[in-house]
């Protein structure tokens, strides 16, 4: 690809919104020591809020961990069933994330069929110039805050993060590299610490997505229609709602499909969402966003009469300070009668 093509089509995807998280749009969590993986956070009051509700969740995870140990010891096989289904929707352990996501999303079964290819794919000479130069120019502006990512950091991942993404950029040519896949590649990293694990969770994960990540974000235009419709059909005051505020629902959903929440939940909300969402697949993606915009409708009605940006950063705001994770999963378990056919079916409607 030539580099003014790529130069193209980056910009087309920062005109949607699409660029790496940086101050503003990062999930900055602070520096205190007890900041999840080493997020920092924005304010005291965030902090404070988070060290309040670690008081009541640190038991629940201490429970969950032992009852994982009992029914799943470290090693043993994560077979399919309703009882790991469960258990994924109850929280995976952190001790124990990064060999369950690899297992639960088949991540671990494509690496052991194809050994050594992260390392081919880096030693290829497929690799395109300018896509590997937008990748370095991305690298820093990724999770900026966090110490992982920090320059000079002794513990910095920023060069495992290069790697990731320059290996995706070869083995996904068709795609390359799209800014929104950074965080998503960043946030693997953090949780498993391997550069090849995290290849084979970005590709996995993504190759189960629909096609989010192309120039002409196709997947998720379809997607944002999917869930236009189970707006309307599930929480119409919502809808309405969102009509009225004359900002465009695929406006406002559109870093959530791109980014899988990273900008708009907090980090323990994050990983409980991708527990499910790498063992359930895509159709999670729907029950969050009905629960951000079911959870948000007065946040949104409130905002209605004010510019675009401001409405957006309140839409932004819907997850932002509800860190009990506990409950925001409940609700989403509360929507009843969401097939994965209800999904097909709906991107398979015409548009108008």
């Amino acid at each position: 690809m030539s580099a003014s093509a790529v130069r193209e089509r980056h910009a087309k995807r920062k005109d949607a919104g699409l660029t790496p998280s940086g101050p503003g749009s990062a999930p900055t969590f602070g520096n205190q020591s007890n900041a999840p993986l080493g997020f920092s956070w924005d304010t005291p009051e965030r902090a404070k809020a988070h060290e309040d509700f670690m008081k009541t969740y640190y038991p629940i995870l201490t429970r969950r961990a032992q009852r994982w140990h009992q029914v799943y010891p470290p090693g043993a096989p994560l077979s399919r069933s309703r009882t790991l289904k469960r258990f994924c929707r109850k929280g995976i352990p952190s001790d124990r994330r990064a060999e369950v996501w690899m297992a639960i999303s088949g991540a671990n079964t494509r690496m052991n069929a194809e050994p050594g290819l992260f390392n081919t794919l880096l030693t290829s000479n497929k690799t395109d110039k300018a896509t590997v130069d937008q990748i370095d120019l991305d690298l820093r502006r990724t999770f900026p805050d966090n110490r992982y990512f920090r320059e000079g950091s002794d513990e910095d991942l920023v060069p495992q993060l290069r790697r990731v993404l320059v290996a995706y950029s070869v083995f996904n040519p068709n795609v390359g590299y799209c800014q929104g896949m950074s965080s998503v590649a960043a946030m693997f990293l953090l949780v498993t610490r391997s550069d090849e694990h995290s290849f084979w969770l970005l590709a996995t994960t993504l190759g189960r997505l629909p096609d989010y990540y192309s120039p002409e974000l196709a997947g998720f235009k379809c997607d944002y229609r999917v869930l236009a419709n189970l707006l309307r059909e599930r929480v119409p005051a919502v809808d309405q709602a969102i009509a009225r505020s004359d900002i465009p629902l695929e406006m406002i959903s559109l870093k959530w499909f791109i980014n899988l929440f990273l900008d708009t939940l907090p980090v323990e909300t994050v990983l409980r969402v991708w527990d499910v969402l790498l063992y359930e697949g895509d159709k999670v993606i729907f029950r969050v966003a009905l629960t951000l915009l079911t959870e948000g409708e007065d946040n949104i009605a409130n905002n209605r009469h004010k510019d675009t940006h401001e409405v957006l950063t309140a839409v932004k705001a819907l997850g932002y300070l509800d860190f009990n994770c506990v409950d925001f999963v409940r609700k989403m378990f509360a929507i009843k009668h969401f097939p994965k056919s209800k999904i097909q079916a709906l991107r398979r409607r015409p548009t108008d």
